[in-house]
């Protein structure tokens, strides 16, 4: 059964990010960091890809200096973007 999980998860829709979703999703990754190191973004004011956002950023496991590092434009950006598959 376990195995049947892992397998489920591995094709999660949340993983697989089409190249028209890419630029839709960076946008919705950097609004998820805001929203736990800056201010709360209200439910109402999310993008669409916050939650998918959410998921691959608890994926990646990166720490939170890490996250508001990559909250400017530059390599630790370009890093998580390619760790995050958005590159």
């Amino acid at each position: 059964m376990e195995s049947e999980w892992r397998i489920r998860l591995s094709v999660s829709p949340f993983k697989r990010v089409l190249p028209h979703e890419v630029e839709p999703v960076r946008a919705a990754v950097l609004q998820v960091i805001e929203h736990l190191v800056v201010a709360p973004v209200p439910p109402g004011e999310r993008l669409p890809h916050f939650v998918r956002a959410q998921v691959l950023l608890e994926e990646a496991g990166w720490g939170l200096e890490e996250l508001i590092a990559a909250l400017e434009p530059g390599p630790q950006r370009d890093a998580l973007f390619a760790a995050l598959g958005l590159s």
